[in-house]
């Protein structure tokens, strides 16, 4: 029988996004056949720093028990655990994971991973980015507006009067770079759109308006 692939499950994160992470990786390490496959858990806190544990779960009290290490090599800290792995498997969600930043630390590193590259990832994630790519590509887009925070500050009244030229409600309001429907809201009458900004910008100094 040939020699089991070990698997490294990354999970957690500093996204707004770290409960549904712990979901995915409790089901991804519970369906993984162990007849083929070795599963080590590494747990990202959500301050960024790094811990291998027994294994996935949404008990976050236990799995941020004990110490946990930065990846950095030049901080002050003890060094991590030794991690001898075959191939990665980020089960990250939302930013610092989904959007090409793991994937770009594990290309640095010069290791296997499970998943989308750095670009892929970047472009799936920022909803902005990824509509224009499609839009450039001659996809066909629903009708869409994005904001920015600071565009939003300096002048609120044009940012409305241009959605307003651009589409009829209702529209979505969402943060550019989340997902698992964090920071939406569905607004009926453009009189919400001021509230439903200031959700979104709470997780994103992008948001996405859109019919």
């Amino acid at each position: 029988m040939s020699k089991k692939i070990t698997i490294a499950l990354i999970f957690g994160g500093r996204s707004a996004e770290h409960e549904i992470s712990l979901i995915s990786a409790a089901a991804i390490h519970e369906n993984l056949d162990r007849e083929k496959f070795e599963v080590r858990s590494v747990y990202i806190t959500r301050k960024g720093f790094w811990k291998t544990v027994e294994a996935p779960t949404s008990d976050i009290s236990s799995l941020e028990a004990g110490r946990a290490f930065s990846f950095l090599p030049w901080d002050a800290g003890s060094p991590g655990p030794s991690l001898q792995v075959d191939i990665y498997f980020p089960v990250l969600h939302g930013p610092f994971g989904e959007d090409g930043t793991i994937q770009g630390l594990l290309e640095m590193a010069g290791v296997p991973y499970v998943g989308a590259g750095v670009t892929g990832s970047a472009l799936g994630m920022d909803k902005v980015l990824s509509k224009s790519v499609l839009r450039d590509h001659g996809l066909p887009v629903v009708p869409f507006v994005a904001v920015r925070e600071t565009e939003w500050k300096e002048g609120a009244a044009a940012i409305l009067r241009r959605i307003r030229r651009t589409m009829t409600p209702p529209f979505f309001v969402k943060p550019s770079n989340l997902g698992s429907s964090v920071g939406i809201t569905k607004v009926a009458d453009p009189a919400g759109l001021p509230a439903a900004l200031a959700t979104a910008f709470r997780y994103d100094a992008t948001a996405l308006v859109e019919k």
